[in-house]
């Protein structure tokens, strides 16, 4: 009933809704990719989630390897999103391992995530890849907050840090600097003014909370 009433409204507006089909050549590509991975391996349910957004967010993207890079990502993202399965890895020490080049001696998704990193320069323009490296290990680092703070009990003043944490635990940087590849926009002033303003689906928390784009 409710996407019935949803289907009304749009057509009153009429907003036309893009059908996509299943790409099912990167989803193979993503398994071939992810296949070869020692450890821990995206589900499936977060290879589906890489290859849908891939393929629906960034239509306008014309090469098939950053669309690959785009959903290979995203299942990395969705994986270590899950508590479980961060508890099982070497979170706690990525970013020390970073730095000190050890990280590639591991054989866990933190290993790959490492070599997906060092691609984004052939993707996307300097800054923008740049912009990405920071979001995306910030993310990590989020993810890990948020495991070891979720039983943590908050008072009545802790907005401010649920905010924080909500809006770094998104990367949301990294799906803005997916929009303009290197092929498309190899010039990075033409949209690097738009960063600021866009915050995707930044949520008021509230007692109802409203998802919405600056």
């Amino acid at each position: 009933m409710a996407r019935n009433a949803l289907d009304y409204f749009l057509a009153k507006l009429n907003v036309t809704i893009p059908v996509f089909k299943r790409d099912k050549v990167m989803e193979r590509r993503v398994l071939e990719i992810t296949n070869t991975w020692p450890g821990i391996k995206p589900p499936w349910h977060a290879i589906v989630t890489g290859v849908s957004i891939a393929i629906t967010a960034y239509d306008h993207i014309e090469d098939f390897e950053t669309k690959l890079l785009i959903a290979v990502y995203t299942a990395i993202a969705t994986t270590v999103d899950c508590p479980d399965i961060l508890d099982s890895l070497d979170g706690q020490n990525f970013h020390r391992n970073l730095c000190l080049g050890s990280v590639q001696h591991g054989n866990d998704i933190f290993v790959e995530l490492t070599k997906l990193l060092a691609t984004l320069w052939d993707h996307f323009p300097p800054y923008s890849a740049n912009l990405m490296m920071v979001s995306i290990l910030e993310h990590v680092n989020l993810c890990l907050m948020e495991n070891a703070s979720h039983d943590i009990i908050l008072s009545s003043d802790s907005r401010d840090f649920l905010e924080w944490r909500r809006d770094r635990s998104g990367a949301s940087i990294v799906y803005a600097g997916f929009i303009w590849d290197k092929k498309t926009c190899p010039d990075e002033r033409v949209f690097i003014q738009a960063f600021p303003s866009i915050n995707l689906f930044e949520s008021e928390i509230a007692m109802k909370a409203v998802n919405y784009v600056k």
